[in-house]
């Protein structure tokens, strides 16, 4: 309890921002719509189309009406606080040779999308050629031990400007879908996560956020937790409904092109990453491709029990570097805080690893790691090269001739 006390205690920064800031206030500057749009005082709500927000009826209606203003040339949609739910997949959205995008907004936590028993995604954008954005939005699901809420929250397709959550709560929303892998799920779509909390969220053969061949990834300020409350319910993750990942990076297949603009960059900066998934992140291209850069920098991971849980796993990557990481675990097991696997170059910084995640281990297929001012108490390598700096005193491995 002192732990997830302490956690939780450390966001109320973050719950503030999201509480309090509304989606009008969000980026500061004037709301505009495109040319084609009525004429209004602002951007269309959700409610002109017939939404109640009670959480009482379905919704799905509204949306759909919205989506398909919306599918004309893009725009902006604003979702008041309320309590959406909805009983069916929403309309897509596909701007095929528009230079348009579509933005949705909110009043933070107050603005619930419920998706309600869905089997399948619950939005879906196809090129999109502008910024795919959500703001200031809450999904929530059905609570604990509920059946699966959807398949998905967004899937996105060759949408080239990518798909941007920011200040967007997920809460004790289900998937065991195996068409889609993520909540936030993208194929060909660069993701940008800033200020977003998940909370007793789980996908039992996915993760909160994946991606197949895409450019560039961006997680930010984030939070991944297995709780979390809204208002008087309380969601929480149980070890029947657990991720395999908090954040996946994978391929969709063997013949996938790849090119190095489709399989570029990842960072992910002052991120928390509890226990509620197998892998705190799992950089792990399929079919033989490689990610060109990852980078992961001051965050925080707390590893699951499972003996072959691992905070951070790299496998086929050119370039990693983990800067000010804390990893530590729950028992008395050894687990992994980094995996590499197959990785050219591995740079960590200031990387601290305690008890129940105190190991990092590199296979034989790795070629360099090397470790500045780091606290790791186990090492476990076959890795053909390393380096350790600490204080200034520097050990090579293999030693030199």
């Amino acid at each position: 309890m002192l732990r997830r006390q302490m956690l939780l205690g450390g966001l109320g920064g973050l719950v503030a921002t999201v509480g309090t800031t509304t989606g009008a206030q969000a980026k500061g500057v004037a709301l505009t719509e495109p040319a084609g749009w009525p004429q209004r005082g602002g951007p269309m709500s959700v409610r002109e189309f017939g939404a109640r927000g009670t959480g009482l009826v379905d919704d799905s209606p509204a949306f759909d009406a919205a989506l398909a203003f919306m599918a004309r040339s893009g725009g902006s949609l604003y979702i008041p606080a309320g309590q959406y739910r909805i009983d069916r997949p929403l309309q897509s959205i596909n701007l095929l040779n528009q230079a348009a995008g579509v933005r949705f907004f909110g009043d933070g936590p107050a603005s619930e999308i419920r998706p309600n028993r869905l089997r399948d995604r619950l939005f879906r954008f196809d090129n999109v050629h502008e910024r795919v954005s959500f703001e200031d939005v809450a999904f929530v699901g059905n609570g604990v031990g509920a059946e699966a809420d959807c398949a998905a929250i967004a899937y996105a397709a060759y949408c080239s400007a990518g798909i941007e959550f920011t200040r967007c709560a997920f809460a004790g929303l289900r998937s065991d879908s195996t068409d889609y892998r993520g909540l936030i799920d993208t194929y060909a779509a660069d993701i940008e996560v800033h200020k977003c909390y998940f909370g007793g969220s789980a996908h039992s053969s996915g993760a909160m956020i994946h991606a197949s061949e895409f450019g560039a990834i961006a997680v930010t300020h984030s939070t991944f937790i297995d709780y979390m409350t809204t208002g008087s319910v309380a969601h929480t993750k149980t070890s029947a409904c657990a991720s395999a990942s908090w954040i996946w990076i994978s391929t969709p297949n063997a013949g996938a092109s790849q090119t190095a603009a489709e399989q570029s960059s990842i960072v992910v900066r002052q991120c928390l990453f509890d226990e509620g998934a197998l892998r705190g992140i799992d950089l792990d291209p399929e079919g033989g491709a490689r990610i060109e850069r990852a980078l992961v920098e001051d965050c925080n991971f707390n590893v699951n029990g499972v003996t072959w849980a691992a905070g951070l796993r790299a496998r086929n990557v050119d370039r990693l570097a983990v800067r000010r990481a804390r990893f530590s675990g729950l028992g008395s097991r050894q687990r992994d805080a980094v995996q590499l696997e197959a990785v050219d170059v591995a740079d960590l910084e200031h990387v601290v690893a305690v008890a129940g995640a105190p190991r990092l281990r590199a296979d034989a297929a790795t070629q360099y790691w090397s470790l500045r001012d780091c606290a790791i108490p186990v090492i476990a390598s076959q890795a053909a090269r390393a380096r350790i700096e600490d204080k200034g005193v520097v050990t090579t491995f293999p030693a030199p001739a």
